[in-house]
């Protein structure tokens, strides 16, 4: 487990400012925009940590490309699940299959299936300049931005997720990034 925390230092002392954890398996190379929580675990309103995490070998050099070394040493998170997406012309919000597909850069998107499974494809989401942002008011949603230009609303079922889904898009858009696709 690794546990990122905040104080503030000054010359009265260390006052704490936030924190986050999470499996080691869990990291990933590059830059992160980490939810910073209270010392009791409750989400910490407009405060995150932006870090750069990197792998380096024992000497303090570089251990290789950021994506090689993620795509070996780490296995990946967990790259599917159930997000509801806001339609592009009929403005409802309906409960969509999400896969990630980080070999060939894409975000699938799934029509309703039977007995749980996914249906057929309905959409797929380009990760090459992909921009993720949360919405800053409403509890788990957030929107991602193509590079295309089109914008496309999501929701998760918990902040757990949310912060899952944001750390996972992100990073994968950043290696797709890295290897210059």
């Amino acid at each position: 487990m690794v546990l990122l925390a905040v104080y503030d230092e000054d010359t009265i002392g260390h006052e704490f400012v936030g924190q986050y954890a999470l499996p080691l398996s869990e990291m990933r190379v590059g830059f992160r925009c980490v939810p910073l929580k209270t010392a009791e675990g409750a989400p910490h309103d407009w405060s995150y940590l932006f870090v750069k995490v990197e792998i380096v070998a024992a000497g303090g050099a570089a251990a290789g490309s950021a994506s090689a070394l993620a795509a070996a040493a780490v296995p990946p998170p967990r790259t599917e699940g159930f997000l509801h997406k806001k339609g592009h012309m009929r403005r409802n919000w309906t409960r969509r299959f999400f896969q990630l597909d980080a070999k060939e850069g894409v975000l699938r998107y799934f029509k309703p299936g039977t007995a749980g499974k996914p249906g057929k494809v309905r959409g797929t989401i380009e990760l090459a300049g992909l921009m993720v942002r949360r919405a800053p008011i409403f509890g788990e949603f957030f929107a991602v931005e193509a590079r295309s230009g089109r914008e496309y609303a999501l929701r998760a079922e918990t902040g757990e997720e949310l912060d899952e889904w944001v750390l996972l898009l992100e990073g994968a858009a950043a290696a797709i990034e890295e290897r210059g696709v």
